[in-house]
């Protein structure tokens, strides 16, 4: 929460890095799926917590939107949409094992708004021809080569 405060307040772009092993408690899953589906978590600011978010932008969102008069919601929308563009998830799965699976079909959010990236092991002969292919050209002294 304090971090998505940062991320929404200050305009600052940030990652939330974390893999399926981390995962303790189901309702967190649950909560990343909600952030993947509508962009926000249900009942996570209680309404002190909005009440200084919104006073803490209200000057900016203002001076920002050229507004001379500004709402509550103008505010809370503008947050939340700072917090869209600036809030990254990476979450990281094996795709081995039930986990993938389960989640996915549990929480649609997972899949439809991500994307997914496989990495798997490249043979050796593979990663040689890449590397001789984009480092052709490149002249290189001889201690380097050794």
């Amino acid at each position: 929460m304090k971090i998505s405060r940062k991320w929404g307040k200050k305009d600052k772009a940030g990652v939330f890095l974390f893999s399926d092993t981390e995962i303790i408690n189901p309702s967190f899953i649950e909560d990343v799926n909600s952030i993947l589906s509508t962009g926000e978590v249900p009942n996570l600011f209680v309404k002190d917590i909005r009440t200084g978010i919104i006073t803490a932008i209200e000057k900016k969102v203002k001076k920002k939107m050229d507004l001379k008069i500004i709402t509550d919601e103008i505010v809370w929308d503008y947050f939340k949409t700072s917090l869209k563009t600036n809030f990254h998830v990476v979450f990281c799965m094996s795709q081995t094992g039930e986990n993938l699976r389960n989640y996915t079909r549990m929480y649609p959010g997972l899949v439809n708004n991500t994307t997914t990236i496989w990495f798997q092991r490249w043979p050796t002969a593979a990663l040689k021809e890449v590397a001789e292919f984009f480092l052709s050209e490149i002249i290189f002294e001889e201690d380097i080569i050794k």
